[in-house]
This record gives C-alpha cells, structure tokens and sequence, in this order.
C-alpha cells in the first residue's frame, strides 16, 4: 500500500502507563514487552501488532488515536497525539 502514516482509531487515547499517563511513544520492542507486562490488553493487542506489521512494512509511521475528531490534529501537526509505535527508537 505504501502509506506513510497508519492511524489507528480506538476507545481510548493510546497506552496508558500504571499510572495512567499517556504513553506518547513505543518502539516494536516496547509493544512485545507491553503486551506480556499486560499495559496493552484485549482489543487493543490486535491493533498495537497491526501497527507494528505496518511498520514492517515500510509505513513511516503507525499511531493509536483516541477519539474520530483526533485525526486532524494528528493529521495537520508535527506533535501529533495519542501513542506513535516506531521499529526503533527515536531521540526527540
């Protein structure tokens, strides 16, 4: 498909940490580790994987969005929202 961008829209605003903070990005690595430590649970591990898969496959980036509206923001700023999943980490 060759999309630079994967939005995933979910119930929720991203991954939350144990204190419920918003988790604003996971390498791959972060998503395996999330889902055995149980921070990524249910519905939300098909979606995280697809995410990942995506980025395999060459997807620039792949993000979890929270609520529809939230698709502009991530669209038209650099900041963006939610969780951004990247395959390595990134220095800010």
């Amino acid at each position: 498909m060759e999309a630079s961008k994967l939005i995933v829209l979910t119930n929720v605003d991203g991954v939350l940490d144990k204190n419920k903070n918003l988790i604003k990005r996971l390498t791959a690595a972060d998503v395996k580790a999330r889902i055995k430590d149980k921070t990524i649970s249910g519905g939300m591990i098909p979606k995280f994987e697809a995410c990942v898969h995506a980025l395999k496959r060459e997807s620039k980036d792949a993000h979890s969005k929270g609520l529809p509206a939230r698709v502009l923001e991530e669209i038209l700023t650099t900041t963006g929202t939610g969780t951004m999943i990247t395959l390595k980490e990134v220095k800010d």
